[in-house]
């Protein structure tokens, strides 16, 4: 690129994870010191080589409704999935911030969505929308776990009992596995004393503002802690 740079009408356009690359840069450059301040300092120092090389930076907007995207994926992309079983899914992400704002996870996404369809109870038709929507949103935590966070896959997956831990820690309840404790949720929910009258005391919930590029979010929590209370997990286990 430095033979080329400085020749009229030359133009490099690079698609590229900033982060990623920086990343790259900055553990190249630790390796370089002996101090540990300047090795601190690499993340800041790998950011400013790159806006040296890259002086025209575009960057792509995050998603601002990844359940709309996600259904016209499916509704555009594959017609072995049912008319109204899109409509069952657009009902159960609504407009919640609940799925990683990012295409191409929510392209994957879509594509194990459509494969999973076809393992719907037989005997829900479009006159029954209450029970395709439940039937929908066990569907879709499924295929949400299995794209994005494989480790916790495989042990729900090897045992059921596992979503009742996923459940209680979406809701604010427990800490829940030790899996879980490598993932970040969108919203903290701290439980306390509902008579009390502060809104400590009785519980709030605080979006934690996550990076939107972050593959660490547990994106569905919203989703997981809306799973009604007669719901067993053996009920997840024909999405497997």
């Amino acid at each position: 690129m430095k033979v080329y740079l400085t020749l009229n009408n030359c133009v490099f356009v690079l698609g590229l994870n900033q982060k990623a690359v920086e990343g790259a840069i900055a553990s190249r450059l630790a390796g370089g010191f002996t101090d540990e301040n300047t090795r601190r300092d690499s993340p800041v120092r790998a950011a400013s080589y790159l806006e040296k090389i890259c002086q025209n930076v575009w960057h792509l907007p995050v998603v601002k409704e990844p359940g709309r995207l996600l259904c016209d994926f499916i509704k555009d992309g594959d017609n072995s999935i049912e008319a109204h079983q899109v409509g069952w899914l657009r009902d159960v992400v609504g407009d919640q911030p609940c799925l990683p704002p990012n295409p191409r996870k929510l392209k994957g996404l879509a594509n194990l969505v459509v494969r999973l369809c076809s393992r719907l109870p037989g005997d829900l038709d479009a006159s029954q929308d209450e029970p395709g929507r439940n039937e929908m949103r066990k569907l879709l935590v499924v295929a949400y776990v299995h794209q994005f966070h494989h480790e916790l896959y495989v042990r729900w997956q090897a045992n059921p009992d596992v979503f009742r831990d996923i459940l209680r820690w979406c809701r604010g309840e427990t800490a829940g596995l030790k899996i879980l404790s490598d993932l970040k949720l969108p919203v903290v929910v701290r439980s306390g004393d509902e008579s009390a009258d502060s809104d400590d005391a009785r519980g709030v919930e605080q979006d934690t503002f996550p990076d939107p590029t972050a593959a660490d979010v547990f994106w569905i929590q919203d989703i997981v802690r809306a799973t009604p209370d007669y719901v067993l997990p053996t009920m997840f286990v024909p999405y497997f």
